[in-house]
């Protein structure tokens, strides 16, 4: 997965980070069966900051549009 949203970020001019920074748009989450992710320190900072906390479903979707697709979906 990690391979693909580099892919995907190096097509559209995007960086991918490890880190929280405040320029961080969307974070990418694992989720179980039941659709929760884990509380990491990025999830927190993320939700805390009103940024997109996605599955990575959401890339495989951009990836297959060859843009970024709407957030919601």
């Amino acid at each position: 997965m990690y391979f693909l949203l580099v892919e995907f970020a190096s097509m559209i001019g995007a960086s991918v980070t490890n880190f929280w920074s405040p320029d961080v748009t969307h974070v990418i989450a694992a989720t179980d069966a039941n659709g929760a992710c884990t509380r990491t320190l990025k999830v927190l900072m993320a939700v805390s900051n009103g940024k997109w906390v996605l599955k990575p479903g959401w890339i495989k979707a951009c990836k297959e549009a060859m843009q970024p697709v709407d957030e919601k979906i």
